[in-house]
């Protein structure tokens, strides 16, 4: 299972492009940037997930109004983790993912207008679903509180399936809606194979997020 090519979250930086665009009280060239979110270094460490380099995406949009025009460029950071698991279809194969995406709040006039605010879980998770090969996600079977960077944020389970090696696997979606942190969103998820329970461990990488993150 791995992560597409294209944007994660790409259509959420355009829907705030747009939405910043139409309030027609920008103009020249105006940036957002989200920082990078992580998991507490030794907290990864002892769950055994290993940190990938974050990944930049940026959308850029130009719109013409009133004669005018005007650029909104839109900066996302994604931060993976995997964790590698023995299954009966193959050894040591990256099955576990653990995923942190942060997106800025883009506030003007004191308003947030990141669409991801709006998102619930089911949504979030159809999005996701997009940007992983061979994933597929289902019904929810299961939803718990956790602490994730000072709130009290609902965890949805998911039931799903995943392509490892050619070969189809259950798996669990754990999912979060956006967590609102300073001056950005951060969605945590985690994905692993059913017959693993990892469960305590994605929760505790939730946890013990991190943000801002050192770059």
């Amino acid at each position: 299972m791995k992560l597409t090519r294209r944007t994660l979250l790409g259509s959420a930086s355009a829907g705030i492009a747009a939405t910043a665009g139409c309030l027609g009280i920008l103009s020249g060239t105006s940036e957002f940037a989200a920082d990078q979110a992580a998991v507490d270094e030794q907290v990864a460490s002892d769950t055994n997930y290993v940190k990938q380099e974050p990944k930049e995406q940026t959308i850029e949009k130009t719109f013409s109004a009133a004669g005018q025009e005007k650029t909104v460029k839109v900066t996302n950071w994604v931060t993976q983790y995997y964790k590698t698991l023995d299954l009966p279809i193959a050894s040591d194969q990256k099955a576990g993912v653990f995923a942190l995406i942060s997106s800025p709040k883009v506030e003007v006039v004191g308003q947030s207008f990141n669409p991801l605010k709006d998102w619930d879980e089911r949504k979030l998770a159809k999005q996701i679903q997009s940007q992983y090969e061979g994933f597929s996600v289902g019904s929810a079977v299961d939803e718990f509180a956790v602490q994730i960077l000072g709130s009290a944020k609902t965890v949805t389970k998911f039931e799903g399936t995943a392509t490892l090696s050619g070969n189809e696997v259950d798996v669990y979606l754990l999912l979060t809606g956006a967590v609102g942190h300073e001056s950005d969103f951060v969605v945590p998820m985690g994905i692993y194979p059913q017959e693993i329970d990892e469960q305590a461990n994605v929760t505790k990488l939730m946890r013990n997020l991190v943000h801002p993150a050192a770059e």
